[in-house]
């Protein structure tokens, strides 16, 4: 027989370390466009920059999302543990 054991500090560990990839890639995604020049690709430059700006908020939306269910859901566990145990307890 398998054993399930929720660990809600481990749960919290991981949302905390996928925050700050978020923070990470937030930072990453800051570039500045050369507006001061008229070179060719400037404008190419531009839209890829905009791209890779929209794409790292995609992501960075998508982690957090998923951080903030990780640690929904080992809380939710952590209480049905515990209810389970005050279940377990009481027959016995």
């Amino acid at each position: 027989m398998s054993t399930v054991k929720s660990d809600i500090n481990l749960a919290q560990s991981y949302a905390s370390q996928l925050n700050n990839v978020c923070q990470s890639l937030k930072a990453i995604a800051v570039a500045s466009q050369d507006d001061l020049t008229t070179l060719q690709g400037n404008n190419k430059s531009h839209q890829c920059l905009t791209k890779a700006q929209h794409l790292a908020s995609q992501i960075t939306t998508a982690v957090t999302l998923t951080s903030e269910r990780l640690h929904s859901v080992a809380s939710d566990f952590e209480a049905l543990d515990a209810a389970a145990a005050n279940g377990f307890g009481s027959h016995t």
